[in-house]
């Protein structure tokens, strides 16, 4: 079985990134934060060669749990579980009745689940997309090429949707910061500028030298 993470090295990074922007099937939601329950949305932003898109299956990775799929004017929603009763993967599919005759529409879907706490790593889903065209033709594409699988000759493997885990982000993280930055900005503006000069009452509060103070005497 493969491993559907990828510890988030610069090389690793590049690649996900231009993969994902010219994914059919990207998750356009941006980034996970570790260890937190979020909603994750895969766009599937084109069809099979002007066909449009039928059914769409997502792989969920092992670490990924508390996985429940989102209702979807796409069509029915379905899931797959292991023995252990963790779901596995995920499959929307649209009824015949919307079918559309070519491939004209952007199509949104959700899933909530509970990131693993593991920031600065790359959680990829292979999905697999089904089309129909207007004739009735059937065509598939996988989507499951990982930054770490040889490229097939042709390149006609197509990368898997891949999230990236960023550290976790707490409700008003950035206050206490911000807050910090404006005592300092505060205490700082309040200091008394030194003018390099000293006032009487200082150098009369001065001691003296025991030099000046016998001749004084």
């Amino acid at each position: 079985m493969r491993k559907l993470l990828v510890s988030w090295l610069p090389l690793a990074l590049v690649v996900a990134l231009s993969d994902v922007a010219r994914a059919h099937v990207s998750i356009a939601s941006g980034p996970g934060f570790a260890n937190m329950t979020q909603e994750i949305v895969f766009g599937v932003g084109h069809g099979c060669a002007g066909a449009d898109t039928v059914r769409v299956r997502v792989q969920i990775p092992t670490d990924v749990l508390s996985v429940r799929p989102l209702r979807s004017d796409f069509g029915k929603v379905s899931v797959e579980k292991d023995a252990a009763g963790t779901i596995t993967a995920i499959s929307w599919q649209k009824a015949d009745a919307d079918v559309l005759d070519a491939d004209l529409a952007y199509y949104k879907l959700g899933v909530r689940l509970k990131v693993p706490d593991k920031p600065f790593t790359i959680y990829y889903f292979p999905a697999q997309q089904i089309c129909r065209a207007a004739d009735g033709t059937m065509s598939t594409v996988d989507w499951k090429m990982l930054p770490t699988d040889p490229v097939a000759d042709g390149g006609s493997d197509e990368p898997a949707p891949a999230l990236q885990v960023m550290p976790a982000r707490r409700p008003g993280w950035n206050k206490s910061r911000s807050r910090r930055r404006c005592r300092t900005s505060r205490r700082s503006s309040a200091m008394p500028r030194s003018s390099g000069r000293v006032s009487r009452r200082t150098a009369r509060t001065r001691p003296l030298p025991r030099s000046s103070a016998r001749r004084r005497a």
